[in-house]
């Protein structure tokens, strides 16, 4: 029988072969979810014999990763700013690029100290609700999404994180009113120009569904929406925390100080890299009113 190294050398060459840019970490969490043991002791147990039923549940996940399906959803689950979260068909991924923005709307809120209400627009997976809940213990809040799929999945992993006292979920088209004003929203809208879909990397474009993708014509189409509907999610004074590529920072930056909010900030990644945009609902004084009130 084959050791645990011989198969991770030759599995992790299977998948730089076929273009993964992290052969040898998907190589390692491959053989971790298929043997059953933690992805940090693979080294260590690397002369480990390997029985023909493992080889063959290795054998399976690999060819489904050379087909460029992502880890998650070969395994139907995935890690999320500590929270162990599942994937299902049909729903947005959950990528790692999200946790920048949950730990930058946890700083903002960390010292509140009593209660307040969070929004998540587009919730998918209902991943950014539930770790903002997670690390904010005096927070409830709500995930809105258009598809069915996806608000059952957020309230099976609000149920599995032992978070679904503090989480709703409500269908509704993107930005529509919800008869309520909150503290805190956030959002991870679709920013992909439609003209660009066909170039996306395999993992997104063969696997993840084209609403939770298609930003319009220019990318900003769900920006414009939720730039326009901020006034009426967010109290005043609320703050919104809105993720964003580097690609399109500047755009949306300059977007949201057009339609005259008085503080919209850029935070990066911890590669320095731009990451979301903070906003606060709070639009600047027209000069003018500034001369009356004087009068």
């Amino acid at each position: 029988m084959p050791s645990i190294k011989e198969l991770f050398e030759l599995t992790a060459a299977r998948l730089d072969a076929v273009g993964i840019h992290t052969p040898a970490s998907d190589a390692r969490e491959i053989l971790a979810q298929t043997l059953n043991i933690p992805a940090d002791e693979i080294e260590r147990l690397a002369s480990r014999p390997v029985t023909p039923g493992e080889q063959a549940a290795l054998e399976a996940a690999v060819a489904r990763r050379e087909k460029r399906v992502p880890l998650s959803r070969i395994f139907n689950t995935t890690t999320f700013c500590g929270l162990q979260l599942q994937m299902a068909p049909g729903v947005f991924n959950i990528y790692p690029e999200s946790e920048a923005m949950v730990d930058h709307a946890v700083i903002a809120f960390q010292n509140r100290n009593e209660p307040f209400r969070i929004l998540d627009v587009g919730t998918g997976s209902g991943c950014l609700l539930l770790a903002l809940l997670h690390h904010l213990p005096f927070a409830t809040g709500v995930g809105v999404d258009l598809s069915q799929t996806a608000l059952g999945l957020a309230q099976t992993n609000a149920v599995s994180c032992g978070l679904s006292a503090r989480a709703a979920f409500r269908k509704s088209d993107w930005s529509d009113p919800l008869g309520e004003t909150f503290d805190l929203v956030v959002s991870n809208p679709p920013r992909v120009a439609t003209d660009d879909l066909p170039y996306l990397m395999p993992e997104m474009r063969l696997y993840d569904p084209v609403a939770a993708l298609d930003g319009g014509p220019d990318g900003l189409k769900y920006f414009h929406r939720l730039c326009k509907d901020l006034p009426h999610l967010a109290n005043p004074g609320g703050m919104a925390f809105l993720q964003i590529g580097p690609r399109y920072a500047k755009r949306v930056y300059r977007l949201l100080t057009k339609e005259g909010y008085a503080t919209v900030e850029m935070k990066n990644n911890y590669r320095g890299e731009p990451s979301c945009v903070a906003v606060v609902n709070a639009k600047k004084r027209h000069r003018l009113l500034d001369i009356f009130r004087w009068l």
